[in-house]
């Protein structure tokens, strides 16, 4: 498991992210990323991902994935580099939720 936090000038916690690491496997699940909302397109996300990615290829993952549904950050993965591979139709019903990749 890896838990990354993002933190103001304050020392308050602003964003985090939490990951899945199955370096057996090569692969890593990003779990949970959040930044809060007054922080956010601030490149937050982005450097959370990044350190993650980092920390993930330092341990032997050759990949990682996440999933997100249409209503939440597709757009914001597929800037990080990451590709659907699958698409749950009705999930929730009436909606889609998105696998995303990516190889290092």
């Amino acid at each position: 498991m890896l838990t990354i936090g993002a933190r103001d000038a304050e020392r308050r916690i602003i964003g985090g992210l939490i990951a899945n690491l199955q370096p057996g496997w090569k692969w890593m699940h990003l779990q949970r990323l959040w930044v809060e909302e007054s922080h956010r397109r601030a490149g937050i996300g982005r450097l959370l991902v990044e350190t993650a990615e980092k920390e993930g290829r330092k341990r032997g993952c050759l990949h990682v994935a996440v999933d997100t549904f249409e209503f939440q950050a597709r757009g914001f993965y597929e800037k990080q580099g990451y590709r659907i591979y699958a698409v749950l139709e009705d999930y929730p019903v009436g909606h889609r939720k998105f696998m995303l990749r990516k190889t290092f």
